[in-house]
């Protein structure tokens, strides 16, 4: 694609809408500068265009630069005012920040806009406490029974109103909505459980031929300094991540793709892996990182998924520490089946559920064998029930000097963009790993056959 749009520009170096396409691409690929770049030489081209201010504003979100990417987000609408897009999205970034006022308002201006508008009416769910048929209930009911819809949009309405039934405590019915909206995601992802089988056992073969390549250079002078967060997805590595970036010295970077995206070509080639391929590995990391870094001495990464590369990390980055967050598993499993994600294909079958969570467990146990002093393990129902006493243990461990704020990681208004956005804007409690129990009549029988059963006694 990109190479299209080179030549398109090639041809026409007026063109503004390949400027903006070769900035999406860019941005894809992770190159943030060069896509910043794309965006600004189109609006050069053509200043009143609505949709390049929508996609640097998105950047800005990502890059965690609130205020700039709300200025784009307006200046899009103010351009276009029937952008139901940008309004959509200018409702997200104030969800990510935590101001719930000010999203819903913004979604309910794209809803104006385009009442069947599915994904606002999820968005909308999740900051929704409902406690009866109310009118958003029916409204989001009326358009799953029309025919015409999409496969993607009945998705992200069972999603909706399974969470909508939940509220209402009326868990058969809202159990129901979960089974269709995974499956049909599931359907639209065309996902099989074998090809994850595959690459776990791609991560195992090639642990030894990456820790004779283990990165020996100079890192003490090595800035930003890592910190993986890592281990199941809704196993609590937002709140860790939040804990741990309310110190001074700490950005808090998110859920990052880079070590999967730089670390999957290395282990599918391991056989032919040298020192300085490592060597490139980590300076590229670092590289991005730096950008993302605010200039603090230490970037969490918090992307769960890299307990996958954990040899990769401890090969490139000896000086890192690496979180391990770990959670009671039918709690992590049935969380993980409620929440819709972008990716995670495994996480919309709750028997690809049980049984991926069973090659996590396995691998962590394989990784605690080969590092064992690398992989600190941050127990999440033991931070919920005594948080002082596991939160100056983890920032101990960290070698990071005490800090108070660390007490209060709901009142880190960083952005945070991961599914568990609304519960870290609340004091740490305890309790929250016991809500599957309320499904638990109805996943004895779904999981009865999967290893997942011991835990739902």
């Amino acid at each position: 694609a990109l190479e299209r749009y080179q030549q398109a520009i090639k041809c026409d170096p007026q063109y503004a809408e390949a400027y903006n396409n070769q900035g999406i691409v860019l941005n894809a690929m992770g190159n943030i500068k060069s896509a910043i770049t794309n965006y600004e030489k189109a609006l050069k081209l053509k200043p009143e265009y609505p949709e390049v201010y929508n996609n640097q504003a998105t950047i800005m979100k990502d890059l965690g630069n609130f205020k700039s990417a709300l200025e784009s987000y307006k200046k899009a609408v103010a351009l276009n005012p029937s952008y139901a897009e940008a309004y959509a999205n200018m409702g997200v970034c104030y969800q990510d920040k935590g101001i719930k006022d000010e999203a819903l308002k913004s979604y309910n201006k794209a809803l104006k806009i385009n009442p069947k508008y599915a994904e606002i009416h999820r968005y909308i769910s999740s900051l929704t406490k409902y406690s009866h048929e109310t009118r958003h209930m029916l409204e989001m009911k009326s358009i799953l029974e029309e025919k015409a819809i999409s496969l993607e949009d009945r998705c992200h309405l069972h999603f909706a109103l399974a969470k909508a039934y939940e509220d209402c405590e009326r868990i058969d019915e809202s159990f129901q909505h979960y089974i269709k909206g995974n499956s049909i995601r599931k359907k639209v992802l065309n996902y099989e459980i074998s090809e994850d089988e595959k690459l776990f056992k791609l991560i195992r073969k090639s642990q030894k031929k990456i820790c004779e390549n283990t990165f020996n250079g100079e890192t003490a002078k090595t800035t930003p300094k890592p910190i993986f967060i890592l281990g199941m997805p809704r196993s609590g590595t937002t709140l860790v991540e939040q804990i741990i970036s309310s110190h001074h010295d700490v950005h808090g970077a998110g859920e990052l793709s880079y070590i999967e995206n730089l670390g999957l070509p290395i282990l599918r080639n391991h056989e032919n892996l040298r020192r300085n391929i490592i060597a490139s590995f980590r300076k590229k990391y670092i590289d991005k990182i730096k950008v993302l870094s605010s200039s603090k001495d230490y970037v969490t990464d918090k992307m769960p998924h890299n307990f996958r590369f954990v040899a990769l990390i401890t090969a490139a980055f000896p000086e890192a520490k690496i979180i391990h967050v770990k959670r009671s598993p039918i709690a992590t499993c049935w969380s993980n089946f409620k929440t819709y994600f972008e990716g995670l294909s495994y996480s919309y079958d709750l028997k690809d559920i049980a049984q991926f969570y069973f090659m996590y467990f396995e691998l962590m146990e394989f990784w605690s064998e080969k590092y064992p002093k690398n992989i600190y393990i941050c127990d999440y129902e033991k931070l919920t029930e005594n948080q002082y006493r596991e939160t100056k243990k983890l920032i101990s461990h960290l070698n990071l000097t005490w800090d108070e704020q660390c007490l209060s990681p709901h009142k880190n208004m960083r952005t945070v963009k991961t599914a568990s956005q609304q519960q870290v804007r609340e004091k740490i409690y305890s309790g929250s790993s016991n809500k599957w129990k309320k499904y638990k009549h109805l996943l004895t029988t779904e999981l009865a056959e999967t290893q997942l059963r011991k835990w739902l006694v």
